[in-house]
């Protein structure tokens, strides 16, 4: 079987005779015809053939015309387009996933990291017999909070 490029098909298809084309049926011969008229015939089908595949033959020549398959190959095209457009997208939202999933690693083991700090603070504190109020406590962990959030910027931005 002979392949084509859209271009071949496209520059055949361009040539051939434009217009709608006609299967007419007459019986033990098929014509495909110019919808102008008979006259004059794309092509009359004879041959070994039964009458039912001569009748076949003929309808799908004519539906196959050159802007049947012009249609078909700008759909094609469209969906090849459509689905390369697709791919780059995918592949956009695949990175933009993994960084934020990177991020989010980070950001968990910033917090693990303050929570240990955190303990050790309070365990510290205790066996000291220092004892704190609420806002010295708030003061403390916003200032932890303040440190892992510039890591967290600071790794966000060796990332980029």
């Amino acid at each position: 079987m002979t392949k084509h490029t859209d271009e071949e098909l496209i520059a055949i298809a361009k040539a051939a005779t434009e217009g709608e084309w006609l299967h007419l049926d007459e019986g033990d011969r098929q014509i495909v015809a110019f919808a102008e008229g008979i006259q004059p015939f794309i092509a009359k089908l004879i041959g070994p053939f039964t009458d039912a595949k001569r009748r076949s033959n003929g309808k799908f020549i004519a539906t196959f015309n050159p802007a049947f398959v012009l249609s078909l190959i700008e759909r094609a095209q469209g969906a090849e387009r459509d689905r390369d457009d697709f791919r780059e997208r995918l592949s956009v939202a695949c990175e933009q996933w993994e960084a934020a999933e990177a991020r989010a690693r980070t950001a968990v083991e910033a917090l693990k990291a303050l929570r240990t700090q955190a303990d050790n603070a309070a365990w510290n504190a205790h066996r000291s017999g220092i004892t704190f109020d609420n806002a010295q406590l708030v003061r403390i962990f916003e200032g932890m909070v303040e440190q892992a959030d510039a890591a967290l910027n600071a790794k966000k931005g060796s990332d980029q």
